[in-house]
């Protein structure tokens, strides 16, 4: 899709996606109103480059699979690269593989339950590491160590309480119940819930319930007497938006970490908080989606200032690294996992509807998607000679809760059971990894010294996911670990990708050279032979392609007659 931006007037053209009618809609809404209002402000100060931003905006309803439709329309039929939209993980996961293929960019202002990366998405939203880190130590703090689970049932939901779960046994806590609801649930089906909770009576309640089912379940709560002193709700995802929806005192006394709220000081907050309610109306308020939708328009404009340009490949070089001065504070998009550095707050539920913040960073969290930091049993071989540099380098991996193995002397090949090998570089490096020739089996960091040069045919022939140049600081170490394991998950992704779409590709030709058997041994038509295997196909409950290429083998070994 190269276009010659730089010698056009037109305006330049972006995709919004986000929901205004659905279960999601009462955030999404609030994501497209912090993406226009950016737009406007943008427009308003002469545009880009004296050229104008201009939304194609489709709303796709709340429904996963009609952000993928939309998307594919925007790439291919509006021709635009750069789409601002998805809330839910299941709607970005389907837009992912389009943005991908296309070479789009997916501009995602959604926290999330991390551990993925995609160079053709900027996430500007909250990782892990960045909300339910700094949530699971206060509540185990303020209110007690037994959890109850609550949350809509898809991917964000499942994958937030697994990483939870993980923090909290970590620190001694437990989770004494878990229950999914789905994400169209009613009012009447958080009942059960609310009956189970009180049998149980855990110290908190960790919500990952979205859209309208977040109002259901604290209305719910309310009416069952429940006190938010004792046992409060606790969420990453209720912002002021469902506040708003479920009535104040419903929400009063309740908790949510975010790196925003409506009631953070600064001018720069009260400047975006008073142009969106003079948009959008006084009893509107911001929240930290509506925000995140805010303040990566103007990231995106910045870079477009300097590019001129709406390729891919030409913007993203420009975005990564770059840093903005956000209503929440200032933050920056880290080059090595394409997230946001962002900040971390915590804050109560008044009865005016807002958030009093009851603690907040000193500075924005540097967004480790993987959760490297925090180490999640990672086990890692160090095959370094043994030197001040080792001892600092297995400190640092050790600090992350990695498990260490150091080996030396260099093994003739490198172990294979672990999740990251830190290895000298040596002659015959090729021969001592174990996977080469074939796919990687685990995150390969290379440590090349200081003093000679680099032994660059090696580097190449071991295509290490990371280098690490000796001297390296602790600092060093764990960001080279980070990017050599988002490097390594990607390119697993990419393999399994590629070999779905080879099966793929193996079923469509051997549905054709079926159809062709059938025609010619049956004296069927084409779409007769079609239908004959798909008749064969759902009788026997297996995909169109297992009695294609059970045709094909037939008619190829065994030359069997289908007449």
């Amino acid at each position: 899709m190269k276009r010659s931006w730089s010698t056009t007037h037109e305006p330049w053209k972006v995709g919004v996606l986000f929901s205004r009618t659905g279960v999601t809609s009462v955030i999404e809404e609030t994501q497209l109103r912090g993406t226009l209002l950016a737009i406007d402000e943008i427009n308003q100060a002469g545009g880009v480059n004296g050229r104008e931003i201009v939304p194609i905006i489709y709303d796709p309803g709340s429904d996963a699979a009609a952000y993928a439709t939309y998307a594919k329309h925007l790439m291919v039929d509006d021709e635009v690269t750069m789409i601002f939209g998805c809330y839910t993980s299941s709607s970005r996961k389907v837009v992912v593989p389009v943005v991908e293929r296309l070479n789009g960019l997916l501009w995602y202002p959604t926290l999330y339950e991390g551990f993925e990366y995609s160079p053709n998405v900027i996430y500007t939203g909250a990782a892990p590491n960045q909300n339910s880190v700094a949530l699971c130590s206060y509540l185990i703090k303020n209110y007690g160590r037994r959890f109850y689970f609550v949350g809509s049932d898809y991917i964000y939901p499942r994958g937030s309480n697994r990483l939870m779960r993980e923090l909290l046994r970590s620190a001694g806590g437990e989770v004494v119940g878990e229950t999914y609801l789905n994400l169209r649930a009613k009012r009447g089906d958080f009942g059960p819930v609310m009956r189970d909770i009180r049998n149980l009576m855990p110290d908190v309640i960790f919500s990952t319930v979205v859209g309208y089912g977040t109002v259901y379940l604290y209305q719910t709560y309310a009416e069952c007497g429940l006190s938010p002193r004792t046992m409060p709700v606790a969420s990453l995802t209720t912002t002021e938006a469902e506040v708003r929806a479920m009535g104040h005192d419903a929400a009063e006394g309740h908790i949510t970490a975010a790196s925003y709220f409506q009631s953070v000081g600064g001018d720069r907050n009260a400047a975006f908080v008073a142009r969106y309610k003079q948009r959008h109306g006084d009893d509107e308020p911001t929240n930290m989606c509506a925000e995140a939708a805010y303040f990566q328009v103007h990231i995106f404009s910045a870079a477009l200032g300097k590019t001129n340009s709406m390729e891919t490949d030409i913007i993203r070089g420009m975005v990564l690294g770059s840093d903005f001065e956000a209503p929440q504070g200032v933050v920056a998009i880290s080059p090595m996992t394409s997230h946001t550095n962002l900040w971390t707050r915590i804050g109560r539920a008044n009865r005016r509807g807002q958030f009093d913040v009851i603690l907040q960073s000193q500075a924005p969290i540097w967004a480790d998607p993987y959760m490297v930091g925090f180490g999640h049993g990672l086990e890692i071989v160090a095959a370094v000679r043994p030197d001040d540099h080792r001892e600092l380098l297995v400190r640092s991996l050790q600090r992350t809760r990695a498990v260490v193995r150091c080996v030396w002397p260099m093994p003739e090949r490198l172990p294979e059971n672990a999740d990251a090998i830190f290895c000298e570089l040596v002659p015959q490096l090729v021969d001592r990894v174990p996977w080469l020739p074939g796919q990687p089996r685990a995150a390969l960091v290379v440590v090349i010294p200081a003093a000679e040069p680099a032994d660059v045919p090696t580097l190449q022939k071991c295509a290490p996911d990371a280098v690490l140049p000796r001297p390296f600081t602790a600092n060093s170490v764990v960001a080279t670990l980070m990017v050599a394991r988002s490097s390594f998950l990607y390119g697993q992704r990419l393999r399994l990708r590629i070999e779905k779409l080879d099966d793929t590709l193996r079923s469509i030709r051997n549905v054709e050279r079926a159809k062709t058997i059938l025609m010619r041994t049956r004296r069927l038509e084409e779409e007769e032979a079609y239908h004959f295997m798909r008749r064969q196909a759902m009788s026997k409950r297996v995909p169109i392609g297992t009695i294609a290429t059970a045709i094909v083998d037939s008619d190829d070994v065994l030359g069997y007659d289908f007449s």
